[in-house]
């Protein structure tokens, strides 16, 4: 979907993704770098109005 796309970049290109630092245990050759590494998403239904969804996701592009 559109919206996961967006969600995707939004996350990649923040401070705080660039930020996270590197795990103590880690294998390079196994597990990638931080360009590939999935995003996960979690979903949790919450009745909310389309103004909050908006203010979540202009709050994490700055």
């Amino acid at each position: 979907s559109d919206i996961y796309n967006e969600l995707h970049d939004i996350v990649r290109n923040s401070l705080y993704y660039s930020r996270l630092p590197h795990l103590p245990i880690e294998c390079i050759e196994l597990d990638g770098i931080p360009d590939t590494l999935p995003i996960l998403i979690e979903e949790i239904y919450s009745p909310t109005d389309q103004q909050s969804t908006t203010s979540i996701l202009s709050s994490l592009n700055s």
